[in-house]
């Protein structure tokens, strides 16, 4: 998917992660969509959604569901920071856009 390697590269570019970390995150984001997506809350996967604001919108109702906030917390908040990141990668592409 190229989305998610633009995604890796901009880890790669941005952050100071490992990349066994950046690979986590990158999974991640494909784990969140399925299970927004069994909610019935996106109809496709989170690569495809070229907004922050969606994505802030998606990432809110994610995280109320009791199932996916314990996981975060189980998962030492993988979760919740692979969306972080993923949004502030969207936000940073649609800031080079409207430049």
């Amino acid at each position: 998917m190229e989305e998610k390697n633009k995604f890796h590269s901009w880890l790669t570019d941005n952050t100071k992660l490992s990349e066994s970390t950046k690979v986590k995150y990158t999974a991640a984001i494909n784990t969140i969509s399925e299970g927004l997506k069994q909610y019935n809350l996106i109809e496709s996967n989170l690569y495809y959604i070229k907004s922050s604001t969606e994505l802030i919108a998606a990432q809110k109702q994610y995280f109320k569901i009791n199932e996916f906030s314990n996981k975060d917390e189980k998962g030492n908040r993988m979760y919740s920071n692979a969306f972080k990141y993923f949004i502030e990668y969207r936000r940073d592409l649609e800031g080079n856009i409207k430049s």
